[in-house]
C-alpha cells in the first residue's frame, strides 16, 4: 500500500445521516419516546449504492411499495411492516455491515425536563451534541482518538421536522461544544439539511428510527429487527437521555 493511499485512509471524513421517529413533547400520552437514528460511515458512496440496490429489490416484491418509490422517490419507514424490513436489514448487515454503524438516541419524554422539551429544535441539537460528545467520541468504530483519523464530520439531516429558523445552527452549536477544549475532529463539523427523498441514506435512517420507535411502543414485530440491528449499534447499545436513565430494548423474538 502506497503512502498516498495510507494517508487517504487515515484522514478520511466521517459522514452521518440522520432521521427521527416520534416527537419531542410534554404530552406523555401523545408520545412517550422520541428516537433519533444516525447512520455513520466513511464510505458513503458504497453504502448509498448498497442501500439503493436493496431498497429497490425490496420495493419490487410489493406493488404498493414500488408505487411509493416511483411516485414519491422514497418509502417511509412507517409504511413498511417490520417483516418486510427484515429482508432489507438482513442483506445490509450480512453484505455491507462493515461499511456503517448505527447510533440510536432515545429521549424519554416523561423524564426529560420541561425546559428542554419545550423548545424542540434546541432539544434536538442538544441530544445530537450529547451523543457525539459522550458516546460517539468514545465508542464509534470509525473514530480513533489516539490517531485523530477524522478530519471532518459531515451531517446530513432530514429537514422536514426542523423549523426554518433552526437550520444552520447545529454546526455552530456542535463546533462550540466539541471543538474548543477536546476536539472531536481535526478540521470542521458540517451540517446540511435535505428532503429525505433526495438522500437514500437518510431514508435508511428513517427505516431504523421507526423500527426502534416501534420497539419502544412494544410492537412485538419489531423485536426481531432490533435484535438483528443491535450488532451494528455503536457499542452494541442505545444512548438514552436523560443520562443514567435505563430503558429496556426488547429483543425477545418469541
Amino acid at each position: 500500500m502506497g503512502e498516498q493511499e495510507q494517508n487517504t485512509i487515515s484522514h478520511s471524513d466521517a459522514y452521518i445521516f440522520v432521521d427521527e421517529s416520534g416527537s419531542i413533547t410534554k404530552n406523555i400520552k401523545g408520545d412517550k419516546y422520541f428516537v433519533i437514528c444516525l447512520i455513520v460511515t466513511k464510505e458513503k458512496d458504497k453504502l448509498n449504492r448498497a442501500f439503493r440496490k436493496e431498497n429497490i429489490a425490496l420495493a419490487k416484491r410489493y406493488p404498493s411499495l414500488l408505487k411509493d418509490l416511483k411516485e414519491n422517490k422514497e418509502i417511509k419507514g412507517s409504511d413498511i411492516t417490520e417483516k418486510r424490513k427484515n429482508i432489507l436489514y438482513k442483506n445490509m448487515i450480512e453484505k455491507h455491515g462493515d461499511l456503517f454503524e448505527i447510533g440510536i438516541i432515545i429521549l424519554d419524554n416523561k423524564h426529560a425536563r420541561t425546559r428542554l422539551s419545550s423548545v424542540k429544535a434546541r432539544c434536538f441539537n442538544f441530544l445530537i451534541q450529547e451523543y457525539m460528545g459522550n458516546y460517539f467520541r468514545y465508542h464509534c468504530k470509525f473514530f480513533d482518538r489516539e490517531n485523530s483519523i477524522c478530519e471532518n464530520i459531515n451531517f446530513t439531516i432530514d429537514e422536514r421536522n426542523v423549523r426554518t429558523n433552526a437550520k444552520h445552527k447545529l454546526d455552530g452549536y456542535l463546533t462550540e461544544h466539541l471543538k474548543a477544549f477536546d476536539p472531536i475532529c481535526t478540521k470542521t463539523i458540517n451540517v446540511a439539511y435535505t428532503d429525505s427523498k433526495n438522500v437514500a441514506l437518510v431514508q435508511f435512517a428513517d427505516y431504523i428510527a421507526n423500527t426502534f420507535h416501534r420497539n419502544m411502543r412494544r410492537i412485538k414485530e419489531s423485536n426481531q429487527n432490533v435484535k438483528l440491528l443491535e450488532g451494528n449499534l455503536c457499542d452494541n447499545r442505545v444512548f438514552v437521555f436523560p443520562l443514567g436513565y435505563d430503558i429496556h430494548i426488547d429483543t425477545n423474538c418469541e
